[in-house]
């Protein structure tokens, strides 16, 4: 892991401007594949771009969830890079058919 990307992960201060909490969602949006449950946690902070949220109040769950992810994201299979070297297995899943009888 690159210890650059995982000291300016946990050094991320509070969002306190949209801007940068856009940002922030954006990056771990990059992961959200690989994250479980990635839209129960960061419902806290997408709530405050919402057009009816006219206040931006940073409350607890908000603060929760954005410690979550910084944790999620700094965790070792997460900023890895794929090791081009080795074979990669794909799992080609088909759907079923179905046949109707008549």
């Amino acid at each position: 892991m690159d210890g650059h990307k995982v000291k300016a992960i946990l050094d991320w201060e509070l969002l306190t401007l949209v801007l940068t909490l856009r940002s922030f969602l954006g990056l771990a949006s990059y992961y959200c594949k690989f994250i479980k449950n990635f839209t129960k946690i960061v419902t806290p902070l997408t709530n405050l771009l919402k057009k009816s949220s006219k206040i931006y109040e940073w409350d607890e769950a908000c603060n929760e969830a954005f410690e979550t992810l910084k944790g999620i994201l700094v965790k070792a299979p997460m900023l890895k890079l794929s090791v081009l070297t080795k074979i990669f297995k794909s799992i080609l899943m088909l759907p079923t058919l179905q046949l109707e009888e008549s």
